[in-house]
């Protein structure tokens, strides 16, 4: 499904905001075909830049709205906002550009890939066997380490 699905939108996504913006720190390899953090400190600065000035529009947003009196629907309106605004911020914070999370998305393209692969060549087992296969070796792993 990423792999099939998912893959070619993202591609798409990345390459177009990389060209106008440039506020992603994420480039598509298609040498080795997977997605790596960008080595363009611009980039960079331009990404870390992107969550400064979001993380401070989201406080004065909730500080416009402590400070000022509103009705109580424009209050419900600002309040839905302010939520909407403070959950995204921890999910793109990604301070130290870590690598994890571009590396779960390459595991699992690269997982589905050789999923797909083996089904042409072998159609004895179905995918959802090696899915669960190694859903069950992940949790066994995370199971030694706790």
């Amino acid at each position: 499904m990423w792999y099939s699905a998912y893959l070619p939108i993202l591609k798409r996504r990345i390459k177009k905001i990389n060209s106008s913006h440039g506020f992603t720190p994420i480039d598509w390899c298609s040498l080795e075909e997977k997605l790596l953090i960008s080595k363009s400190q611009t980039r960079r600065i331009s990404f870390r830049i992107s969550l400064i000035l979001t993380s401070l529009y989201s406080f004065s947003m909730l500080l416009r709205m402590l400070t000022i009196s509103y009705t109580i629907l424009e209050t419900m309106q600002a309040f839905l906002f302010i939520i909407f605004a403070f959950m995204a911020l921890p999910v793109r914070w990604n301070w130290n550009l870590d690598s994890k999370y571009v590396n779960v998305i390459n595991t699992v393209v690269n997982l589905e890939k050789t999923l797909i692969l083996n089904e042409r060549k072998q159609s004895k087992y179905n995918v959802t066997y090696y899915i669960m296969l190694f859903l069950l070796l992940k949790l066994r792993h995370l199971s030694l380490l706790l």
